[in-house]
């Protein structure tokens, strides 16, 4: 089956990157080796959307910091939402790392993106990522 050009475009440039095996690093290295990813996967020209809001909200842990993206055209719409949870199996992420999907997804979707800033470990111990985003959703 031959893959899509998207498909083998993604591919090409992942390859490109020479990644690290995140498995194999500390929580820190691997942190610095992501957002560095991030950062250059990250494209020149984002979408432009309506707004990008710095938010929080008080969870049983302190607040916990969402990022608030609403699409081109619609500053007061009343429109679907999508609760954001960025990946790294709880130790890596951040809401930096993934603005770029964020504003995608919230313009050619034409949702309210909210991309929640859960608390990492293992400087913070499960369940605290859990009900940050608990926290985030209700």
């Amino acid at each position: 089956m031959k893959l899509a050009p998207e498909a083998q475009l993604y591919l090409q440039l992942r390859a490109s990157l020479n990644l690290h095996d995140l498995r194999t690093l500390n929580p820190d290295e691997g942190r610095r080796i992501s957002e560095e990813t991030s950062r250059r996967w990250q494209l020149s020209n984002l979408p432009a959307v309506e707004s990008v809001e710095q938010r929080s909200c008080d969870g049983p842990n302190g607040p916990v910091s969402l990022r608030i993206y609403r699409p081109t055209g619609s500053p007061n719409e009343r429109l679907p939402g999508l609760v954001f949870y960025h990946g790294g199996g709880w130790v890596l992420g951040s809401l930096d790392g993934v603005d770029g999907l964020c504003r995608t997804l919230c313009q050619e979707a034409q949702l309210v993106v909210i991309s929640v800033d859960y608390r990492l470990a293992p400087e913070h111990q499960f369940p605290t990522g859990v009900e940050d985003c608990w926290v985030a959703t209700c």
